[in-house]
C-alpha cells in the first residue's frame, strides 16, 4: 500500500478526530487531493527530528474554512495503523513525500470485563480531572482508542499504544495508567492543587 505522508509531532489514534491548520504548499496540495479524489494519507509521529516507522492512516472529514491565501482549517479522522516499509521523499508531480506501508491488523480480543473496568476508571478520571469529555454509557468499539484519546497521554505513551495490535493489551495498558494516576489526582486535590489545561496534568493553584 502506498500512502502520502504528513509527519507531525503527535500520535493520532484510529477513531480520533483532529483539527489541523494547513498552510504549507505540499499539504495544501494533499488536502485538495483528499477532497477531490477521496484519497487518504498517513501521519507518522516525529520527535526531535526522528520519524517513527509507525503511524495512522487518516481521512479528511471536512474543510471547515478556506482562507484567501489558500490556507485551510480541516478536520481529519484516524482509521487504522500502519508500519512504514520505505519512504519515498520525492513523488512525481507531488510536493509531498510518501511511503510504501503495511497495514497492522487490529486484534479485537478484549473481553467485556476488561472494557467495563476501563470505562469505570475512565469515568472516574474524567470527573476527578474535570475534563470536558463525554462518558459513554456502554463500552465503545475500540474502547482503548476512543477513551485513550481523551485523557492527555503524552506522545511516547500514545506511541506505545499504537504499537500494540491487540485491544486487550491496549486496554490493560490504559487501565494500569489510570490506576496509577487517579490516586495522585486525589492526593493533589486534597493538597489544593488544580489540574491545568483540561488535560489531566497537575499544576499548583495560581499558575
Amino acid at each position: 500500500m502506498f500512502l502520502a505522508l504528513f509527519p507531525l509531532q503527535l500520535v493520532i489514534f484510529p477513531t480520533e478526530e483532529l483539527p489541523l491548520h494547513i498552510f504549507e504548499p505540499r499539504y495544501k496540495q494533499l488536502i485538495i487531493e483528499c477532497r477531490d479524489e477521496g484519497i487518504h494519507f498517513g501521519i507518522p509521529p516525529v520527535e526531535n527530528g526522528q520519524l517513527f516507522t509507525i503511524g495512522t492512516e487518516v481521512e479528511l472529514i471536512r474543510i471547515t474554512k478556506t482562507y484567501n491565501n489558500g490556507e485551510m482549517d480541516v478536520i481529519i479522522r484516524g482509521i487504522r495503523v500502519f508500519g512504514i516499509d520505505e519512504v519515498q521523499e520525492e513523488v512525481p508531480d507531488k510536493l509531498y513525500s510518501a511511503a510504501s506501508v503495511t497495514l497492522i491488523e487490529n486484534v479485537a480480543d478484549a473481553n467485556r470485563e476488561s472494557g467495563l473496568k476501563l470505562l469505570k476508571l475512565y469515568s472516574e478520571f474524567i470527573q476527578l480531572a474535570q475534563i470536558q469529555a463525554p462518558v459513554p454509557e456502554e463500552v465503545p468499539e475500540k474502547a482503548s482508542y476512543v477513551l485513550g484519546s481523551k485523557i492527555g497521554l503524552p506522545l511516547r505513551q500514545r506511541l506505545e499504544m499504537l504499537r500494540m495490535p491487540k485491544e486487550s493489551d491496549r486496554q490493560k495498558f490504559l487501565s494500569l495508567h489510570l490506576e496509577r494516576i487517579i490516586p495522585l489526582i486525589r492526593q493533589q486535590r486534597s493538597r489544593g492543587t488544580k489540574l491545568g489545561g483540561g488535560n489531566g496534568k497537575l499544576q499548583p493553584k495560581g499558575d
